[in-house]
């Protein structure tokens, strides 16, 4: 979807809101209490499938992306 074709219709109506300033709920992934990733949202705008994505600076986070792999379980 980051390359802008929606994976479930191929329409290329894909917004994002990357890029810009991060407020409310779903902004965010609780990684502990006192730790948090920031999340880019894709959306189709054609048939409505969306996915979130952790933003870059989080991923090159090594402390943080430690967090994440104590925090979830790998599939």
């Amino acid at each position: 979807m980051k390359n802008g074709v929606c994976p479930k219709c191929q329409s290329t109506e894909i917004y994002t809101d990357a890029r810009q300033p991060k407020r409310g709920d779903r902004c965010s992934l609780p990684v502990t209490s006192w730790t948090k990733v920031f999340v880019d949202l894709y959306i189709c705008l054609h048939c409505g499938f969306f996915e979130e994505y952790i933003r870059p600076e989080d991923l090159k986070n090594e402390k943080m992306m430690e967090k994440v792999r104590q925090q979830f379980r790998k599939l």
